[in-house]
């Protein structure tokens, strides 16, 4: 029992901090600080909301609702959540070669794994669980059972949703030798959840507001849908011992049935992603070269769509592009129709600003869509490799700014399309907007591969890490900020001190120029320098 301790406590340090930070040896102490400090944010802000959604409630006396809703967002959550983790948690783990050479049974094995995203998703559930549970007791009159339900709910609820996850988990990994462009459904279902999280931000009062007045409908479809939630709810205003069986029991036989499934399939699935297929027929070949900047655009761009992560997050500000261009193309009338005091324009004024909206709107989703601020960490131990191409530097350089430009022009493009079909645009404000869409994502990624070749980190432990957390992407953002904010201001104070639209532009577009020629010569001295001099 002892042995069978240690080796869970060994397996569970590896890959499950919700919130993965870097840390050095003399900070450890930093990191659990700030660990901590992301828990009690995460904790507010979920608090904060389940107390707005009680306050639509609790007039209807449906106050038991709050747990209708979020169970169903604990099991949504945890299948997109589980489906990613499955791979790194369950199949094809680092620790593999180590933990099977090991003079133990493979059902132990099995165990374990299973334990350990088990215990990953009962975290990460309980971020949204416990938060909501201590907002319903601060506001409705509770008793011991209340507790009880809660305390159960935390380690059952997840059960199904980690079931569902693992199976598709299964599936994913055992076929996943058989295509190649695997994330890209990663990818699409990470966006799916994007768009629908951006949905309901920009409509939650809305949403509220319904729910609040169709509580008990909403409560009765959840229900009938998926039946432990309406158990789970329903057990908070009339416990009853059968139903709160009920609800344990359907939860572990769901879970249990999972188990029995990867316990059948587990080593099989593994052990294919670790075998290197070959295949001895005989195939005939075609061999296609390609210019050295050709190559490596099409090199980039293969492994920026290989790692997920790097897309999802290029694309937020692309995709708020998108919908901001849709919302002020639909909704523009609306705000002409703004009272007069209410506004610093008058209506002739605001129909004259639309091409410099437009610049705006381009600005704040070029720069805060830096694809380059990581494309140098992401390369990592291999970038020795490229350093030894018989291909300058510079070509390198601005063959990841070329990439990352050809990811981030489509959305800018459908944006302008969006502004020129909707508001008619002349000849004029047509070419000087697009020559601002097109300089704007350059100046945009320039900063970002100058940056990360100022501040590289070439040993992270994951991509997510590089993308989200490494010095080079936070300093990135916040120089795009900075720029977002220049421009808005000095745009801005220009148009509303009498500056003609077409002559700000104008300037604009000039001073856009300028700065992205200073940064084009930036990297072709001190980039191509830092380039050198980065040690793997």
């Amino acid at each position: 029992m002892k042995k069978m301790m240690s080796l869970i406590k060994a397996c569970m340090t590896d890959n499950m901090s919700l919130f993965k930070i870097k840390k050095k040896d003399k900070s450890k102490k930093n990191g659990k600080g700030l660990t901590i400090f992301l828990l009690i944010i995460v904790g507010l802000s979920i608090y904060s909301y389940a107390n707005t959604f009680l306050d639509a409630l609790i007039p209807n006396h449906m106050e038991h609702v709050l747990f209708s809703l979020f169970g169903l967002l604990v099991t949504i959550l945890i299948i997109i959540e589980g489906v990613y983790k499955a791979g790194a948690l369950i199949f094809n783990c680092k620790d593999d070669d180590l933990l099977l050479s090991l003079p133990i049974r493979k059902s132990t094995v099995v165990f374990i794994r299973i334990l350990k995203f088990y215990t990953f998703e009962v975290l990460y559930g309980s971020l949204l669980l416990i938060p909501a549970n201590i907002a319903y007791a601060t506001r409705v009159s509770t008793t011991s059972v209340f507790y009880l339900i809660s305390v159960v709910a935390i380690f059952v609820l997840p059960m199904i949703p980690i079931a569902i996850s693992s199976i598709i988990g299964v599936i994913t990994s055992a076929t996943s030798t058989k295509f190649k462009n695997k994330s890209i459904i990663q990818i699409i279902i990470s966006m799916i959840a994007l768009v629908g999280i951006l949905y309901l931000s920009f409509n939650l009062q809305g949403l509220i507001a319904n729910i609040g007045s169709n509580a008990a409908v909403i409560n009765e479809t959840i229900s009938k849908y998926y039946y432990p939630v309406g158990i789970y709810s329903k057990l908070y205003i009339n416990f009853d011992i059968r139903e709160f069986l009920i609800f344990i029991g359907i939860n572990i036989l769901v879970f249990t049935a999972m188990i029995f499934v990867i316990s059948k399939v587990y080593f099989k699935v593994n052990s294919g992603l670790k075998r290197i297929q070959k295949n001895n027929g005989k195939k005939s070949y075609k061999v296609r070269c390609n210019k050295p900047q050709v190559a490596l655009v099409k090199k980039e761009l293969k492994k920026a769509f290989n790692t997920p992560v790097l897309i999802i997050n290029a694309v937020l500000g692309m995709v708020l592009l998108v919908i901001a261009s849709v919302a002020v193309a639909v909704k523009f009338n609306d705000i002409l129709n703004i009272p007069q005091a209410q506004m610093p324009f008058t209506p002739e004024k605001l129909n004259s600003c639309i091409p410099i909206i437009l610049v705006l709107l381009v600005t704040f989703g070029s720069l805060t869509s830096s694809i380059t601020s990581s494309m140098i960490s992401l390369e990592g131990k291999s970038f020795t490799i490229l350093k030894s191409l018989p291909v300058k530097p510079f070509t390198i350089i601005m063959d990841k700014v070329y990439t990352a430009v050809f990811m981030m022009m489509p959305f800018v493009l459908v944006s302008d399309l969006i502004f020129y079909i909707r508001f008619k645009f002349n000849i004029a404000e047509i070419i000087l907007t697009l020559i601002a869409s097109i300089l704007l994502p350059f100046i945009a990624e320039l900063i970002g591969i100058l940056v990360n070749l100022r501040y590289p980190e070439m040993r992270a432990d994951t991509d997510a890490e590089v993308v989200k957390q490494s010095g080079s992407s936070n300093i990135s953002t916040m120089i795009g900020f900075l720029f977002i904010i220049a421009v808005t201001a000095i745009l801005m104070s220009a148009v509303l001190n009498g500056g003609q639209s077409l002559i700000c532009l104008a300037t604009a577009d000039v001073v856009f120029l300028l700065i992205c020629v200073w940064l084009l010569k930036r990297a072709k001295t001190k980039g191509v320098e830092r380039f050198k001099n980065i040690d793997v």
